[in-house]
């Protein structure tokens, strides 16, 4: 098959762009032609090929500025989009945004498979938006994203409760495919924990607590935990590869005898490997909001493949797989309780090892992206038959 991935988000930088791009390395690895087309990282008319891993990237022309280029409403981007018109048998829909709907809709024949990550509308994301301008974005959001839905031939939804949610749309439940956030056991492998240290010129006798994510809604809760790590653990090392804002860093444990925080931007996807590896425990929090009660964050996918011990909360579905393996170690949404779970991972090594050994489990049986892609192909292939 031939396959294309319209996405809005900018390359390397999102989580869906690294599903998209595991679940289209998967498919090239079964014999299918796959092509994931993206906005430009940089501004430039210049449309750029490139290869990512065996995977053909497209990166259109882009002329307004990063946050409006990722918000996929960049015109150079649609019409370099419309010009293309690349031949697909099948197109895969990750983003409700106009530069990804308007070819995929409009310019091309082929079924329409729309990828269901987030639940943007008023009853998700739209919920945590403030003022004006943060109501109008719910409000275009939850129109765009219901008609995005509808429009599809099919829907791809990362948990059930989306699945559910795209029923009631009117998706036939035989045109939508559940497929959760997977762990990606080849680019993320385990590596040894020195080797990483002594990469990234960090200490081998400091315990490293680790919180990756590309987006903001969570970081309040993020730095309540790290102010509590400070306390109980003055010795540890906690690494943040986050956009900080500027009101949440003023809050960062700052002084003597306090544990030391390294702040980061996202780092790049082959540099975030060693970060995984150089980590003791890996920081999640997941609070359970309706948007989050809808996603399935990567994160979590990342912490497995690398086998690190997780700390997290129980929230939606990706909470029951893990708490099903016995995959993380599972709190109250408190600051207290998951600073309090870290603490407990790092003094019991035996309930760190049972941990990833659950992980591993988790992974192999269920979430690998290999498997994911084998039950993509599979829907795919009933879907232009």
């Amino acid at each position: 098959m031939r396959v294309v991935f319209q996405l809005s988000r900018l390359a390397y930088q999102t989580g869906s762009y690294r599903r998209c791009h595991a679940l289209a390395r998967g498919l090239r690895q079964r014999g299918h032609e796959v092509t994931l087309v993206v906005p430009r990282a940089q501004a430039g008319l210049q449309p750029l090929w490139q290869e990512d891993h065996g995977v053909s990237v497209l990166t259109m022309s882009g002329v307004l500025p990063a946050r409006l280029r990722t918000a996929g409403v960049d015109p150079a981007d649609l019409v370099a989009r419309l010009l293309w018109r690349l031949p697909a048998e099948v197109v895969v829909l990750g983003s409700h945004r106009p530069v990804a709907t308007v070819p995929s809709f409009w310019q091309t024949q082929a079924p329409v498979v729309y990828d269901w990550t987030d639940l943007m509308g008023k009853d998700g994301l739209g919920r945590q938006r403030r003022g004006l301008v943060g109501r109008l974005l719910a409000w275009l959001d939850e129109r765009m994203e219901r008609w995005g839905v509808q429009q599809a031939s099919a829907v791809m939804a990362i948990t059930p409760a989306l699945a559910e949610r795209a029923v009631a749309l009117g998706v036939p439940w035989e045109r939508v495919l559940v497929l959760p956030a997977g762990v990606d056991r080849e680019l993320l492998a385990p590596v040894p924990r020195e080797v990483a240290r002594a990469r990234l010129r960090l200490p081998r006798d400091r315990p490293l607590v680790l919180y990756a994510g590309y987006t903001t809604w969570d970081l309040p809760r993020v730095v309540a935990v790290v102010e509590q790590l400070a306390q109980r653990l003055p010795h540890a090392l906690i690494a943040l590869l986050s956009p900080l804002p500027r009101g949440l860093r003023r809050r960062l444990p700052r002084g003597r005898g306090l544990a030391r925080v390294l702040l980061r931007e996202p780092v790049s996807y082959a540099e975030y490997r060693w970060w995984l590896a150089a980590a003791d425990v890996g920081l999640a929090p997941y609070p359970p909001t309706p948007f989050n009660y809808f996603r399935f964050p990567n994160r979590f996918g990342d912490f497995l493949a690398a086998e690190r011990p997780l700390v997290t909360n129980p929230t939606g579905e990706a909470g029951r797989l893990l708490r099903a393996y016995g995959a993380a170690v599972l709190v109250e949404d408190d600051p207290l309780a998951l600073a309090m779970g870290v603490e407990q991972v790092l003094q019991d090594p035996t309930l760190a090892a049972a941990v990833v050994a659950g992980g591993r489990a988790l992974a192999q049986e269920r979430l690998d992206w290999r498997l994911l892609a084998a039950e993509l192909e599979q829907f795919l292939s009933r879907l232009v038959a």
